[in-house]
């Protein structure tokens, strides 16, 4: 076992978790546990928005530049077709 240091904060929300999971599971449940409930969720959470194809950082300002550019085209588009009359 290896002791880390957490903050008095932590240390109470860390335990409001590990009870909440006992209740949940029905067992005793440590802290050690409840961090590690934490990361697994963490890591699903990322596998998750991979999945759905979220966007971070840069790619964001470019995937938003790209929909600027398509609801542009989309609206030059809509605009011939009431000159057009259709």
């Amino acid at each position: 076992m290896v002791t880390i240091q957490v903050g008095e904060d932590t240390k109470i929300r860390l335990l409001k978790l590990a009870a909440k999971l006992q209740l949940e599971l029905g067992r005793k449940v440590s802290i050690d546990e409840a961090i590690r409930f934490l990361l697994r969720k963490r890591k699903n959470k990322d596998k998750l928005m991979s999945f759905f194809g979220c966007l971070k950082g840069r790619d964001i300002r470019e995937a938003y530049k790209q929909l600027q550019e398509l609801r542009r085209e989309e609206e030059e588009r809509l605009e011939k077709f009431k000159k057009a009359g259709l």
